[in-house]
């Protein structure tokens, strides 16, 4: 992303599930570093993109949208009007089978996002959901993947039985750093990684993650 100078960066976020979560993380982290609006809490049509638009500024540093998949074609009037550099997708699930009968058409309108993306720009992919992954094949961007691995024999430190400790190791260049959290899900980690990997590059180092994430 060091060769995006525009200001705003957009950002597109699809998916399944953590839609919402991803991109309200992902403004309160960027917001951290310089000003920038979002689409309002899980509205996600583009009326909902062209009224947050209309809250931008040409000084802002980010500008993120939550993006719907609901209906075949609906991804496109959004990734024209948004023209996003960055585009993230976090799972590829069942929701709305009804319109699409598969998974794969489901993701293949979420892959309209990846495809959006120009050269300069990122694909934020989570490569645990083989339909997600695919999709970087076809981009021209440069793509970010998240992957995770459990740890079986670590007891997480509440009651709840779901939530097992995870470990991840993140890899940029010649930067590697190992970390593991307590009792987040998968899911919720996929949504506290994302924006991480979405952030600018001058913001975004390795070595901090450890210390965004919640322990």
């Amino acid at each position: 992303m060091a060769a995006i100078s525009q200001k705003p960066i957009f950002i597109g976020v699809t998916g399944s599930v953590g839609k919402t979560t991803t991109k309200e993380l992902l403004l309160g982290m960027l917001g951290r570093n310089g000003r920038g609006v979002g689409t309002v809490g899980s509205l996600n049509n583009i009326d909902a993109t062209a009224q947050a638009m209309m809250r931008s500024r040409p000084s802002d540093s980010f500008f993120a949208a939550e993006l719907s998949e609901d209906k075949p074609g609906v991804m496109d009037k959004q990734v024209a009007l948004l023209q996003p550099s960055v585009g993230i997708v976090t799972i590829v699930g069942f929701d709305h089978w009804s319109a699409f009968e598969s998974r794969e058409a489901i993701a293949a309108e979420m892959d309209k996002l990846i495809a959006a993306l120009p050269a300069n720009g990122t694909a934020v992919l989570n490569a645990d959901d083989e339909l997600v992954l695919a999709m970087a094949a076809k981009s021209v961007a440069g793509v970010i993947t998240t992957v995770f691995r459990r740890r079986p024999n670590c007891a997480p430190k509440t009651s709840v039985p779901w939530q097992d400790r995870l470990q991840m190791t993140l890899v940029r260049g010649s930067e590697r750093v190992t970390f593991a959290l307590n009792c987040v899900e998968r899911t919720g980690f996929l949504q506290f990684w994302e924006p991480l990997a979405a952030d600018s590059p001058q913001a975004f180092r390795l070595k901090r993650v450890p210390q965004e994430l919640p322990a």
